[in-house]
């Protein structure tokens, strides 16, 4: 969901980005005039970013208007998570990025919704906006607009 994100930024201007993401570098990289700022870190291969105390005092350093952020869980009840048990520091990564932000995005599928994975971020009163698709339980995205949280549905083009 965030290379479909990061996919979608590469006609926009003067941009500076902070990411601990390996795996989108190429995309970001081809963002003309955009600031890429990457964390140090160790470098957890599974998932193609960089985590750990270098990481998180990198991101520290920052205050940003938005943190656009994957997530493996969101429930009203349990609020977002992330399922990784071997490297609890992916879920303290995205906790330092959504300290480091104005304003939080949180972007999954709607496969995401309802689920309650192992390791707790944040409550969903953090989320300014959820960006999901139309598969989404409407019970749910009521409920999350009931919480304040804006939400926003992408048509899916091809479902199978």
């Amino acid at each position: 969901t965030t290379k479909a994100v990061a996919e979608q930024l590469i006609d926009k201007k003067k941009l500076t980005i902070v990411t601990n993401s390996i795996f989108l570098m190429p995309d970001l990289m081809a963002i003309g005039d955009s600031a890429v700022y990457l964390t140090g870190g160790i470098v957890y291969k599974e998932n193609s970013v960089l985590v750990g105390d270098w990481s998180n005092d990198f991101v520290s350093h920052f205050k940003t208007k938005k943190s656009i952020l994957g997530m493996d869980g969101v429930s009203i009840e349990s609020g977002l998570t992330v399922a990784d048990s071997m490297v609890p520091a992916v879920a303290s990564i995205k906790k330092r990025m959504i300290e480091a932000s104005s304003e939080l995005i949180i972007v999954c599928d709607h496969s995401k919704l309802g689920r309650v994975c192992l390791t707790p971020v944040a409550s969903c009163e953090n989320m300014k906006y959820l960006v999901t698709d139309d598969g989404a339980d409407p019970d749910m995205i009521n409920e999350l607009r009931a919480l304040g949280v804006n939400v926003l549905i992408a048509k899916v083009k091809n479902r199978s």
